[in-house]
C-alpha cells in the first residue's frame, strides 16, 4: 500500500489548520477594541487556538513533511525545501520563543489597563509578531507548492 497520498493529505490539512487558525489572530484582536473583557476573551481564545490547533498542526506538518521529504520522492537537498524547513525553523521558533510570552504580557497588559500605555506597547509588538508569523507562513506555503528554487 502506498502511503504518501496519506502523509500529503496529513501534510496540507495540517497546513490549512494550523495557517488558517494563525491568520485569525489580529482579526481577533481587533473585534475586541479596547474593551478589557472583550480583549481578555480575544487574547485567552488566541492562545487556546494555538495551543489546540497550531501548535498540534505544526506537529503533524513536521512530521508529515519529513515522511514526504524521506519518501524519496523529494530530495532534502533541493534548495526550495532547504528554504521552507529553514523558514518552518524560524517560524517554530518566533512562535515559542518570542510569540507566546509577548502573548502572555499582553494578555496581563489587558488585564490591568487595555487603555494604557503598556498595553498600546504589547500589542504593537504582538502584531509584529502576528505580522512576521503570517509572512513566514505564506512564504513556506508559496515555497512547497510553486517550489520556485528547483534546479
Amino acid at each position: 500500500m502506498d502511503w504518501y497520498p496519506y502523509a500529503l493529505f496529513a501534510h496540507v490539512g495540517a497546513a490549512i489548520v494550523g495557517v488558517g487558525a494563525n491568520l485569525t489572530y489580529l482579526l481577533w484582536l481587533r473585534l475586541a477594541g479596547r474593551d478589557r473583557t472583550r480583549l481578555t476573551f480575544a487574547i485567552s481564545g488566541i492562545r487556546y487556538l494555538d495551543r489546540r490547533l497550531g501548535m498540534p498542526s505544526y506537529a503533524v506538518l513536521f512530521v508529515s513533511g519529513m515522511a514526504l521529504g524521506l519518501s524519496g520522492r523529494w530530495s532534502f537537498r533541493g534548495l526550495w525545501l532547504m528554504v521552507g524547513i529553514t523558514l518552518f525553523i524560524g517560524l517554530t521558533y518566533v512562535g515559542i520563543v518570542v510569540l507566546a510570552p509577548a502573548i502572555r504580557r499582553l494578555l496581563a497588559a489587558a488585564e490591568a489597563d487595555p487603555r494604557g500605555d503598556a498595553y498600546a506597547r504589547e500589542a504593537r509588538f504582538a502584531r509584529l509578531l502576528f505580522l512576521i508569523s503570517a509572512g513566514l507562513m505564506v512564504a513556506i506555503v508559496a515555497l512547497m507548492v510553486f517550489k520556485p528554487l528547483m534546479a
